[in-house]
């Protein structure tokens, strides 16, 4: 019980970081060419004014709302981790094509659309994605965590609500 404590994000019940972590290391050996694995990271537009105007309590709700939409659109053998107060992570393996990755990114963007119903209120949040797949752009978990991160970070400077692709051309934010 302790092990699963470490590695789950009390509030939602996903894995955490280090959940995360060990799933990309058991997954990324598996990652072929027709068999993509693909790393998403998510963060969502507009959570700190929900949590100013609306309170924690009423953040805390939409972030596990967040959490069950966004399972929705994925696979059984997909996982979802949150990694940070907003920021989610999504790792898809086994995906035929990158086209596919990229279809996964549209569909989990576009669930956003709807807005969100917490204790009464609407609350409308949106959704800025980047992803990397492996093998195609790097093989180790740490690198392919840093291009999608690049990636998020680049479309959130370019308007939000977008998905983006780093095959290693966008510069990577200094650690």
């Amino acid at each position: 019980a302790l092990m699963s404590l470490a590695r789950t994000d009390p509030l939602t019940g996903l894995p955490n970081r280090r959940g995360l972590d060990a799933a990309l290391g058991a997954a990324l050996p598996h990652a072929q060419a027709d068999r993509l694995l693909a790393v998403f990271m998510l963060d969502l537009d507009g959570f700190k004014p929900v949590n100013d105007q609306h309170g924690h309590a009423v953040g805390d709700r939409l972030l596990v709302a967040v959490a069950q939409r966004l399972r929705a659109q994925l696979r059984h053998a997909d996982l979802i981790a949150r990694v940070g107060g907003d920021e989610f992570v999504v790792m898809a393996q086994q995906l035929p094509s990158v086209m596919q990755a990229h279809d996964l990114g549209i569909a989990l963007l576009e669930s956003f659309l709807t807005p969100f119903y917490v204790q009464g209120v609407e609350i409308r949040v949106g959704l800025t994605i980047g992803y990397a797949l492996a093998p195609d752009d790097a093989c180790d978990a740490c690198t392919l965590i840093r291009l999608a991160d690049a990636a998020m970070y680049s479309g959130k400077q370019q308007g939000k609500f977008c998905v983006r692709r780093n095959k290693g051309d966008l510069a990577l934010a200094s650690s």
